[in-house]
C-alpha cells in the first residue's frame, strides 16, 4: 500500500515537472550580430539575431513583470534601453566633455546613444535593428556584446563587422569584460 502511494507521488511529481518545464529551454545559447559601416551616413548599422524567449526572459526580469515582445505596449523602449546597456561600442581618441582626464588627455568614451530602427519576430528568432552614429568614422572601433550574460551562463555572442571589403569576426562569452578592437581584415 505504501509502495503504491510512493509510485503515485513520484508520477505526480514527474507530471508536475513536465508541465512546469518551460518550453523556452534550448540547448545552445548564442546571438549573432552583423555590424556594417555605412560611410555615406557615418553610422554603424546593426542587425542582431536573438532567441525571442531569451529576450522576453531578460526584459521580464528587468521590468519585474511578464513581457511579450510582440504584444507588450512600449516593448521597443525596453529593448532599446537594454541594448544601450549591453551592446557597447567605443571610439578611441575622442575628447571627453565631462570628466576629462587630467592633463587634457583623451580616453575612450561610449558611442552616442543608439537609434532604434525596429524588429522582426518569428517563433524561432528575433532580429533587432539599430544604428550607432559615428561622425568621426570607423577607425579605432571597439565593440563588446554582453547580451543575456546575466541570465545565461553559457551564452556566446558573435559579432561580424564589415567595412567595405574588410571583414572581422569577434566572439564574446561570459568572461568578456572589455570592448575588443575591430581590426578588419581584407
Amino acid at each position: 500500500m505504501m509502495r503504491n502511494y510512493h509510485v503515485r507521488c513520484g508520477l505526480g511529481l514527474l507530471a508536475l515537472l513536465a508541465i512546469a518545464t518551460p518550453l523556452q529551454a534550448h540547448p545552445f545559447h548564442a546571438t549573432y550580430a552583423e555590424v556594417d559601416w555605412n560611410e555615406t551616413g557615418k553610422v554603424l548599422e546593426v542587425a542582431l539575431r536573438v532567441q525571442p524567449e531569451d529576450l522576453e526572459r531578460v526584459l521580464s526580469l528587468r521590468a519585474k513583470r511578464r513581457i511579450d515582445i510582440e504584444k507588450t505596449k512600449g516593448v521597443d523602449k525596453l529593448i532599446h534601453k537594454y541594448l544601450t546597456e549591453v551592446f557597447v561600442v567605443e571610439q578611441k581618441g575622442v575628447e571627453q566633455k565631462k570628466g576629462e582626464q587630467k592633463g587634457g588627455g583623451q580616453k575612450s568614451v561610449n558611442m552616442p546613444t543608439l537609434r532604434w530602427v525596429g524588429k522582426e519576430v518569428s517563433a524561432k528568432e528575433a532580429w533587432l535593428y539599430f544604428e550607432l552614429p559615428r561622425p568621426a568614422g570607423a577607425e579605432d572601433l571597439k565593440i563588446l556584446n554582453q547580451i543575456f550574460f546575466e541570465i545565461l551562463p553559457d551564452q556566446v555572442n558573435t559579432v561580424r563587422f564589415r567595412q567595405g571589403k574588410k571583414r572581422t569576426t569577434l566572439r564574446f562569452d561570459r568572461n568578456s569584460r572589455k570592448p575588443v578592437a575591430v581590426t578588419a581584415k581584407k
